[in-house]
């Protein structure tokens, strides 16, 4: 259940935390609030540092709590995001109809018009910031250590990520835009390149140069100005965009988003330490994790799945508690105020999404299946022409049909119970009309679709695929000759013979939770007294238990084989129980002692003198009989 779930979540990030945290005060308890957590490895031989794995991230244990508030912050703005955007999508439904596509095309043109100009404008207006020193010479160095020019077609022209020159990472992530040469555009350099790219810049951007050498980090700092107007900017587009007739996504918005606003709340952070005079670093990398985490958990309410995509997207395994943390936060704020993003939405378009029984309502557990169900039932006939097969699945739309030989005509009251033979999908009856399966005239003799039951689970799983979705019924129907209209069809070989059932004066709640934990898409109703003819137990669905009866049953399939004379000579014998991979009675494979016990008449001796020769031990053989 969710519930289960979502109290190992949490029991497993407490546990871990608290792991950690005993794990330092044991290594160094007098340095345990300068302490460095995540750089070390539950199997490593060296710790990260040492090994330099996670120079990039890491975290303080007083930094918790400031992860739990950013979480509680994404959470309140996916809220506010989902409600905005709900107020925005009826607006739209209503101005801009799904059904009208060229006022659907019109609002994308408008919203990339509306997109430019905000960020040109934008790059026009920004301030000029002189290029970092890292980046503002040519010179790399070689494998022996000596400094040569990246512009040598000689040298070994890389710097620190292995594939690019110093000058070109200068010219891709420092752009001058309308600025001076040894300058670039602070507000270009988030505004002027993709949304997925400016997230690796809020991200990464500063790793290449941050350790200089004498155990100091200066990490690249976007300016204030350039990270507000950046969050705004973009929280207002992602709002205003979803749901517009274009695929514009949402996971890297919301990331991009909120990783803005990790960079400003761990740049607050980092200044309050800094006023302390504390030496203490705070890494800068970590809040923009977090905090993209955090605005996705809080737009989606995703947990588990969120966690392992930021994760393995920024490859920030030593953030995985505080991403834990930010994300339990975020959904359980958000959930407050609003649904998710998604569940919104479904709703929205009025799809039929069952939630969890607990969140049904209590109409659910008020109201009888009887109360609810469709009474005035569209039967099928086991055996019936393909021109009334066509006739019916042309003027209805339901997704699957009751097979029965009771006649529902009109002296049929809505209502009154029918004998059910089996259920057969739309689906399925569209592609027998494809393929003409089954199809056969009564005047003629019938050709044999299958031999065994493989053929038959061949037959079917290629129904099944091919196509995936089949044409619709009049299409379909174009093509049928007359000769074709005239046949017949049967569909006794191919509807399910056991469809799900319930009783009508069962409690509505109960259809619901087998709707919704077997994935039904219909159910059908039997009168409130049905007749029974035994009972299952648990027991009896054990795994020795079937094999027992499934050998019991092989073995009586034997014995009715035999000739007169042979039960005659038949004795009580053991049989052999049927497991996948069981040897069988010739090769001496044990045999059930409680079998021996149950069975009072069982395979004899044949005239090989074998007397388990007739007995099936094979799956083929035992799908066989």
């Amino acid at each position: 259940s969710t519930g289960m779930l979502w109290r190992g979540f949490l029991a497993t990030c407490t546990g871990v935390l608290t792991t950690h945290w005993l794990d330092q005060l044991d290594f160094d308890a007098m340095d345990f609030a300068g302490a460095k957590f995540g750089v070390h490895r539950d199997f490593g031989l060296f710790t990260d540092d040492e090994a330099n794995y996670s120079r990039v991230f890491w975290w303080y244990f007083w930094e918790v709590p400031i992860f739990a508030a950013i979480g509680c912050m994404g959470g309140l703005l996916g809220a506010a995001f989902v409600n905005i955007n709900v107020r925005i999508t009826m607006w739209r439904q209503r101005f801009i109809p799904v059904s009208d596509k060229y006022r659907r095309h019109a609002e994308v043109i408008f919203v990339c018009f509306v997109t430019a100009t905000l960020l040109f404008i934008m790059m026009a207006g920004s301030p000029c910031k002189p290029i970092p020193e890292a980046y503002r010479t040519a010179v790399a160095m070689d494998t022996d250590g000596n400094g040569v020019s990246d512009e040598l077609p000689g040298g070994v022209a890389t710097f620190e990520y292995g594939v690019e020159t110093r000058r070109q990472i200068r010219d891709q992530y420092f752009r001058s835009l309308f600025c001076k040469e040894d300058e670039y555009s602070s507000y270009g350099q988030l505004f002027f390149v993709p949304l997925a790219d400016s997230l690796k810049l809020l991200l990464h951007l500063g790793e290449v140069y941050e350790q200089n050498g004498t155990d100091e980090f200066e990490q690249h700092l976007f300016t204030m100005d350039a990270l507000i107007m950046y969050f705004v900017f973009m929280y207002a587009l992602m709002t205003w965009t979803y749901g517009i007739g274009a695929p514009t996504g949402l996971f890297v918005p919301s990331l991009a988003v909120g990783a803005a606003g990790g960079q400003i709340v761990g740049r607050f952070v980092r200044a309050m330490v800094m006023s302390t005079g504390s030496e203490i670093v705070v890494d800068l990398h970590t809040y923009a994790v977090v905090g993209a985490a955090a605005c996705l958990g809080g737009a989606t309410r995703m947990t588990i799945s969120i966690t392992v995509l930021v994760m393995e997207t920024t490859g920030s395994m030593q953030l995985i508690i505080p991403l834990m943390l930010t994300i339990f936060f975020a959904k359980a704020i958000g959930d407050k105020y609003s649904m998710g993003i998604y569940d919104t939405h479904i709703k929205i378009r009025g799809a039929p999404f069952l939630d969890e029984p607990e969140h049904a309502g209590i109409a659910v557990d008020k109201l009888k299946v009887a109360e609810v169900m469709a009474d005035s039932l569209v039967t099928l006939r086991p055996v019936m022409r393909v021109s009334e097969l066509v006739e019916v699945l042309t003027n209805t739309s339901h997704g699957s049909f009751p097979v029965t030989t009771t006649d529902v005509g009109e002296g049929h009251n809505a209502g009154d119970p029918i004998e059910l033979h089996g259920s057969i999908t739309r689906n399925l009856l569209l592609k027998m009309l494809t393929h003409r399966v089954s199809m056969f005239d009564p005047e003629e003799p019938r050709e044999v679709l299958y031999e065994n039951s493989e053929d038959r689970d061949a037959l079917l799983e290629k129904l099944k695929q091919i196509p995936f979705k089949s044409p619709g019924v009049e299409m379909i129907a174009s093509t049928l000759s007359r000769r074709e209209m005239e046949l017949s069809i049967d569909l006794t070989h191919f509807m399910q013979r056991h469809p799900f059932i319930v009783h009508a004066d069962a409690r509505l709640s109960r259809a619901y939770r087998l709707f919704r934990t077997m994935g039904l898409r219909h159910m059908y109703i039997t009168p409130s007294k049905p007749q029974i003819i035994g009972v299952v137990t648990r027991k009896d669905l054990v795994e020795e238990s079937a094999a027992l009866t499934l050998g019991e049953k092989a073995a009586d399939l034997s014995y009715e084989e035999l000739t007169e004379t042979e039960r005659r000579a038949s004795h009580d014998l053991p049989f052999l129980p049927y497991y996948t991979g069981n040897p069988g009675g010739v090769d001496g494979g044990a045999f059930s002692e409680q079998a021996a016990e149950r069975v009072q008449h069982r395979s004899g001796v044949g005239s090989s003198g074998d007397p388990f020769q007739r007995v099936p031990t094979s799956p083929s053989q035992v799908r066989d009989y």
